[in-house]
Formats: C-alpha cells, sequence, structure tokens
C-alpha cells in the first residue's frame, strides 16, 4: 500500500513539474493578479502559501509595494502558523505527514530564495528590518524529507 502511495505522489509531482513549466513558457504572470492571489490565500489562512506568492511578486518586480508592505507586516505570522503546522507533524514514519513536511519545506526554500536577490530593506533603514536567509537550512530540509518520502 505505501508503494502505490509514493508511486501516486511522485506522478502527481512530475505532473504538477511538467505543468507549472510549460504555463510558465507560454506566457508571463500578471502581477495584478498574483497581487490578488496572495491576498485571497492570506484571507483564506494559507499564510505560508501567500508569503510565497508575495516573495515571488517581489521577486519579479522588487519595487512593488504592496509585496513589499505585505511581506514586512505579515512575515511573523507566517512564520508562527509555519512552526505550528510542522509540530503538528510529529510521527516521522507517516508517509502522508512526511509529504506535507516536504511540502512546507519546498515552500519555505522558494520563499528564501526569492527574497535573497531582493534589494533590501525593505522599509526604512537596515536596522529596521534585515533580511538573513538561510537557504541551505530549508533546502537540507527539503531534501531530506523529499528522500524520505521518496
Amino acid at each position: 500500500m505505501k508503494n502505490y502511495v509514493k508511486i501516486l505522489f511522485l506522478l502527481s509531482v512530475s505532473a504538477c513539474t511538467a505543468f507549472t513549466a510549460v504555463a510558465q513558457q507560454k506566457r508571463k504572470p500578471s502581477i495584478p493578479r498574483l497581487v490578488m492571489s496572495m491576498e485571497r490565500l492570506w484571507r483564506a489562512d494559507q499564510y505560508l502559501e501567500a508569503m510565497d506568492t508575495a516573495t515571488y511578486v517581489l521577486s519579479l518586480q522588487p519595487s512593488n509595494r504592496a509585496a513589499a508592505d505585505f511581506i514586512y507586516y505579515r512575515w511573523e505570522k507566517m512564520d508562527e502558523d509555519t512552526h505550528r503546522r510542522l509540530q503538528n507533524l510529529p510521527d516521522e514514519n507517516d508517509i502522508l505527514q512526511a509529504m506535507e513536511r516536504c511540502e512546507i519545506y519546498r515552500l519555505l526554500d522558494e520563499i528564501y530564495t526569492h527574497l535573497s536577490d531582493v534589494p533590501l530593506p525593505l522599509h526604512g533603514t537596515n536596522d529596521r528590518w534585515v533580511w538573513q536567509p538561510e537557504v541551505s537550512y530549508f533546502t537540507g530540509h527539503y531534501d531530506s524529507e523529499r528522500s524520505r518520502v521518496v
């Protein structure tokens, strides 16, 4: 049974990756749509997904004030929610929990990667909010969770 779940997971990941690659080649993303999407995700309590969208917008358009404000004012809430989500997945032998942890770390890796190229600070002077991305930390967790799932 576990092998079937693993196979289905791998097939769905590869299908999503292929679909995303084709979709990104066809057209450039609409910044206003992405901004609306991040607000919609936030209202649906999908904080990590909303922050991923906001950081993507900022990586595409570093001068986007809506995305910068979104990140600056909502980062702490997203961080708290992410830690709570990870604490609610304690069983390392459960394949579904491992898949969810893998997705959380993948999103965190994307967020940190997007922000690593953004000029800082987002607001005010350097002493107000300085970004120190530790991409390798989340990449390591993502790789270990992904290998555990596979």
